[in-house]
């Protein structure tokens, strides 16, 4: 994204763009989502690095909790 986008609300003051995101920037539609986007680029935000960490984290309980059937399963 090449410029900064600012989103204003009624009465001019500057609306803050959380890097959580909102439902009224989806509500703004391509605007409001290049607005987060370009918050979360800001903030140093990876999405495929936390979805790495998402996948690593999910199948590291899926092995835990596979072992601890199969060692009640062995009782």
């Amino acid at each position: 994204m090449s410029e900064e986008v600012k989103i204003f609300e009624e009465g001019g003051a500057e609306f803050h763009i959380p890097v959580e995101g909102s439902i009224g920037l989806l509500a703004l539609g391509h605007h409001g989502i290049n607005a987060w986007r370009a918050k979360r680029k800001e903030a140093g935000y990876d999405v495929v690095a936390e979805k790495k960490k998402l996948v690593a984290t999910l199948e590291k309980e899926k092995k835990e909790k596979e072992e601890k059937d199969g060692k009640e399963a062995g009782k």
